[in-house]
């Protein structure tokens, strides 16, 4: 399967990325280059927050990073991304999270 300048798959269930914000000219933006979290953020880590922030297909790019995790930290669907580690899939921290997400939690 094809990958997209993010580092994500391009099949055919991802024809919503035709619609998104961003685009291969902003794929720059949207790996965390400073401090985790908005305050420590470089200025083109929150230019790519302020363009998932107006997204329309912003709800299935944060599916799409939930359900495909990468190996860097990013920014997908308005949210900054974390890398898994071996450690969250042994204690179980990441079926714990992906429960929270469709129980409707978001904390």
């Amino acid at each position: 399967m094809a990958r997209s300048a993010y580092g994500l798959d391009t099949g055919p269930d991802t024809n919503w990325r035709i619609n998104a914000a961003c685009g291969p000219d902003t794929a720059e933006l949207f790996f965390v280059t400073g401090h985790v979290g908005r305050s420590g953020m470089s200025k083109d880590n929150k230019a790519a927050l302020a363009l998932c922030d107006a997204c329309p297909v912003k709800s299935a790019c944060y599916l799409d990073a939930r359900d495909h995790p990468a190996e860097g930290w990013r920014i997908a669907g308005g949210q900054v991304w974390r890398p898994a580690t071996r450690a969250d899939v042994r204690d179980g921290a990441v079926s714990r999270r992906l429960a929270e997400l469709s129980e409707g939690r978001s904390g």
